[in-house]
């Protein structure tokens, strides 16, 4: 989805969506361009209030350093927990539809991550 995902999660009453997935949301991963990044503080509160108690986000990308600062960002931002950490080369698309990042990351051998959070009421 392009534009401001903000504007487009406004649709959604809160805690109406059970899945949300977010694919190589990291086109911007140097440190200088910390504010153009998808998955900043306010995305993450967003999240936590359109997303239903026991619904899940999965993120997946190939830069590591960010994915940690992603989950870190949705645990503080939110009541989320992890429930799936796949790191690396195990990580496998059921569908085989592969997005052209994805397919990029296979023909030049490079690993992709995946994390799935849970939403829990504290």
């Amino acid at each position: 989805m392009c534009g401001h995902i903000e504007r487009a999660l406004e649709v959604f009453t809160d805690n109406s969506l059970y899945n949300v997935s977010i694919n190589f949301p990291d086109p911007w991963w140097k440190n200088k361009h910390f504010e153009r990044r998808l998955l900043n503080h306010s995305l993450s509160s967003l999240l936590n209030l359109k997303l239903k108690d026991k619904g899940f986000i999965s993120i997946k990308t190939d830069i590591i350093f960010l994915m940690y600062k992603q989950i870190s960002n949705l645990l503080l931002h939110g009541d989320f927990i992890i429930v799936n950490n796949k790191m690396g080369k195990e990580f496998n698309n059921l569908f085989q539809n592969l997005s052209l990042r994805e397919r990029f990351c296979r023909n030049f051998d490079i690993d992709i991550y995946k994390v799935v959070l849970k939403k829990i009421l504290l």
